[in-house]
């Protein structure tokens, strides 16, 4: 056997549930992530010297699981924190891109389960289906516009942080991201596998958000009635009055579409337009709702926004058929932005 490397006995949590088989073998803290291997029957981290528990969880479906004992080959050179490289190589990317570009947290978490998955299979070969960033950035549902990805192995030369952040973005990274793409976000994960390899991958991604972080909705929500009011007066409809009332019935329901992860009229408990105007107190002999999901593009104006929403209103025939009804005289416009920047909008009408 080489010099460097040396056969130990680490830990693989395995689950009949999903087939998941994943290591163990390394500490799940950010800051340490050093190899866990047994030591006298007990499991600890060589790096730190915390001992492990065994997981009685999987940490991909959250089922039991059962977890056993491998032996497995492993390298004796002392590793360098994979998240400190990780920082580092995150530098070198910006620096290296002309123009800016913003860590993304999500983007990141993204890459650290690919960067798992590729380990795993990569040194226990077993349980598991290939891995592919791209494959796995778009299951995701995230809000993106252009994207690239890259993924890779090396085994660095270098005995430090920087000088192994630096080794990497030379030798794999130098003409990526394409600077002709208009790209404003990265997120990148680094993980050592147990022979010591290093294993990256990076996302770097037009990344979809409501406008600016300073935005204030109120703003869009005037915006967009007024563009209603265009349409109408356009198709010789009267202009509707805007109603706080309504917006408030509007702004609640976007937020429940938001945090409860639906779009629809009706609610997944079965409560319905006209329901949450009897629930609000708002007295109507009729409602009209209008509802849009949207992901803005951060240097997007509130008049294109307000724009784009509207033109897909006037553009779907129910929704039109709203707008350019002449017995409605109010409305309310209520938007809300969930956790992963898509606005929620909901126009109601009176």
């Amino acid at each position: 056997m080489d010099d460097d490397l040396a056969s130990v006995q680490t830990l693989v949590t395995s689950c009949k549930e999903c087939g998941a088989r994943t290591i163990s073998s390394y500490h799940d803290d950010p800051q340490c992530n050093g190899l866990v291997i047994e030591v006298d029957g007990t499991f600890q981290c060589v790096e730190c010297g915390v001992r492990i528990q065994p997981r009685g969880m999987c940490p991909s479906c959250g089922e039991t699981a059962s977890t056993e004992i491998t032996r497995s080959v492993v390298s004796l050179q002392p590793l360098i924190s994979s998240s400190k490289i990780a920082t580092k190589l995150g530098v070198e990317l910006q620096q290296g891109y002309s123009k800016e570009l913003k860590e993304d947290s999500t983007l990141s978490a993204i890459a650290s389960d690919h960067v798992s998955r590729v380990v795993e299979q990569s040194y226990f070969k077993s349980g598991s289906q290939e891995s592919n960033l791209s494959s796995q950035l778009e299951a995701q549902s995230f809000p993106l516009g252009a994207f690239q990805t890259y993924s890779l192995q090396s085994y660095p030369d270098g005995e430090t942080t920087t000088a192994i952040a630096k080794e990497v973005y030379s030798d794999f990274l130098t003409e990526f991201p394409d600077p002709n793409r208009e790209l404003t976000h990265f997120g990148l994960a680094v993980e050592w596998d147990p022979k010591g390899g290093l294993h990256v991958g990076v996302i770097v991604a037009e990344r979809l958000v409501s406008l600016s972080d300073d935005f204030n909705p109120a703003i869009l929500e005037q915006a967009i009635h007024d563009k209603t009011n265009e349409h109408r007066t356009s198709h010789g409809y009267s202009s509707l009055k805007y109603d706080t009332h309504l917006s408030s019935i509007a702004r609640s329901h976007s937020r429940e579409m938001a945090i409860q992860g639906f779009f629809s009229h009706e609610s997944p408990d079965g409560i319905t337009t006209m329901d949450r105007y009897q629930q609000a107190n708002f007295d109507s002999r009729w409602s009209g709702e209008n509802i849009a999901k949207q992901s803005f593009a951060s240097t997007t104006e509130v008049e294109m926004a307000a724009a784009d929403v509207v033109e897909g209103w006037m553009n779907s025939p129910g929704h039109r058929e709203n707008i350019l009804t002449d017995g409605f005289e109010v409305e309310g416009i209520g938007l809300y932005q969930a956790s992963d920047g898509a606005v929620f909008v909901t126009q109601n009408f009176g």
